[in-house]
This record gives structure tokens, C-alpha cells and sequence, in this order.
């Protein structure tokens, strides 16, 4: 992958095929993730992925049967 828009495509992909350690392993260890304040999963910048996968994804499937999220655009 070598422009923006690839990783972000296989980020989609993986999570629309439901590969979450496909996702996850596109993430960098020293990320920083911040979800819109009023989000329901929101608890501040997260910053590993584990903190993505334990703060988001994990109650993502707690709470929801059957979520997904679909990019229809990708601008670089």
C-alpha cells in the first residue's frame, strides 16, 4: 500500500468482511483515535490498538447484531 486511500480501502474491506484482526493489524501502535465526543462509545483519545479493539469494536458487537461501515468515497 502506498497512497492513503489504499490503507483505507483494506481498513473498510477488512472490517466489512469482518477481519477484525485484519484491521487491526493496519493500525499503527502509536495511534491516536478519538471518536466525536457525543458518540456513545466515546472515553477520549485512544491510543493502541487494543484500545480501539477493547473500547470500540468489542461493544460495537456487543450492542449491535449485524453492524457494519461502508465508505462510499475516498479522497486523498
Amino acid at each position: 500500500m502506498n497512497i492513503p486511500t489504499d490503507t483505507v480501502r483494506a481498513f473498510y474491506d477488512k472490517l466489512g468482511h469482518g477481519d477484525v484482526a485484519g484491521v487491526l493489524a493496519l493500525l499503527r501502535n502509536d495511534l491516536e483515535w478519538t471518536e466525536a465526543e457525543r458518540f456513545p462509545y466515546y472515553s477520549g483519545t485512544w491510543r493502541s490498538p487494543q484500545e480501539v479493539l477493547d473500547k470500540l469494536f468489542v461493544p460495537l458487537m456487543r450492542d449491535w447484531d449485524g453492524f457494519s461501515a461502508k465508505a462510499h468515497e475516498f479522497i486523498a
